[in-house]
């Protein structure tokens, strides 16, 4: 969980670069899954952010888990075929609301939005109460 976590503050600044409109290089997407399978799907009604609402997550975010590649093969709850170190970021959307986004770290320079989930589990409230009371 805390894969290369000397790295994240770079990271993060890499990912706001490419959110911020490919500044040096830097390029994220959105998997075309979490767009045609999640986004408008009944099954996933709490799977409804837009690709402004990530943005807003990424750039008032931190990242607070890491996986490498190796580790994300293993995991059961892997459901991407993508095999690439991934970084959960939590962050708050446009209205406020505390979410996790997924992003696979395909290259050095490129980025891809795996998904986005409402960050609801205890050990994610957990970390939510430590941002809020300013330690950490």
């Amino acid at each position: 969980m805390d894969y290369r976590k000397d790295n994240w503050s770079n990271e993060m600044e890499c990912f706001r670069k490419a959110v911020n409109g490919m500044i040096d290089g830097y390029d994220i997407e959105i998997a075309e899954h979490y767009i045609a399978d999640r986004l408008e799907n009944e099954a996933y009604v709490d799977r409804t952010y837009t690709r402004l609402d990530i943005a807003v997550a990424i750039f008032n975010g931190c990242i607070i888990e890491g996986y490498s590649s190796e580790h994300n093969r293993k995991r059961k709850s892997r459901v991407s075929s993508i095999v690439t170190p991934s970084r959960l970021v939590l962050g708050r959307d446009l209205c406020g609301n505390w979410i996790i986004v997924v992003i696979g770290m395909l290259a050095s320079k490129m980025f891809n939005v795996i998904t986005c989930y409402p960050a609801t589990s205890p050990r994610h409230l957990e970390i939510i109460k430590e941002i809020e009371a300013g330690n950490r």
